[in-house]
């Protein structure tokens, strides 16, 4: 936030759906998912 709660970026939505894709493309601590593992995924929307 900045002075007069103004944020850094125009659209908060995109910003966040941005660093959701580069937490799960770009984030070291976690080995890619194979394609073994995909039928015991559940993703929620």
């Amino acid at each position: 936030m900045h002075r007069h709660h103004d944020t850094k970026v125009k659209n908060l939505a995109e910003e966040i759906i941005r660093n959701a894709i580069r937490a799960a493309n770009d984030d070291p601590r976690f080995d890619p998912i194979e394609k073994r593992e995909l039928p015991s995924l559940i993703f929620f929307r």
